[in-house]
């Protein structure tokens, strides 16, 4: 078995995918099995840790604005915006990306916080947790974990 990684006629078209601000992490392999020739396309999600750390710093301070919206497309404006902000400081990401990026955040962050409250003093470590604690603040605390008469 032959795994080639990329082969001349398509190695321009993956420098071009990978160059592009909407899919900053999109990779193929061609990959030959005696005659038989298979391309992947595949997705990595892995923000640099300073791309991480900037996009909780730029979200954060933005609660209010975004608690103040109630129609579902109005966000997107918010998000362009942080996704603007983030390209100015060289992360190319678009509102979308930034937007999952924050909600996998903040559903972690939750898992984290409900664990240490479980586990006791210092129970659960997360290198995001202290950041995301500051920015969430200003957040109700329903949005980090809802009273279980709520949730029942």
């Amino acid at each position: 078995m032959v795994v080639e990684e990329y082969d001349e006629e398509l190695n321009g078209e993956v420098q071009a995918n990978n160059n592009q601000a909407d899919n900053p992490s999109m990779y193929f392999i061609d990959l030959r099995i005696d005659d038989m020739k298979f391309l992947f396309l595949f997705f990595i999600d892995v923000w640099p840790v300073a791309a991480t750390k900037m996009l909780i710093a730029i979200r954060g301070p933005m609660s209010a604005e975004f608690e103040k919206i109630k129609k579902k497309g109005q966000k997107t404006a918010l998000w362009q915006k942080i996704a603007n902000q983030m390209t100015n400081k060289n992360y190319n990401y678009t509102a979308k990306h930034c937007d999952e990026k924050w909600r996998r955040l903040l559903t972690r962050f939750r898992q984290v916080h409900d664990a240490s409250k479980r586990s006791g003093n210092g129970g659960v470590k997360w290198q995001y947790y202290d950041l995301m604690q500051d920015a969430m603040s200003s957040v109700s605390k329903q949005t980090i974990s809802p009273p279980e008469s709520k949730i029942s």
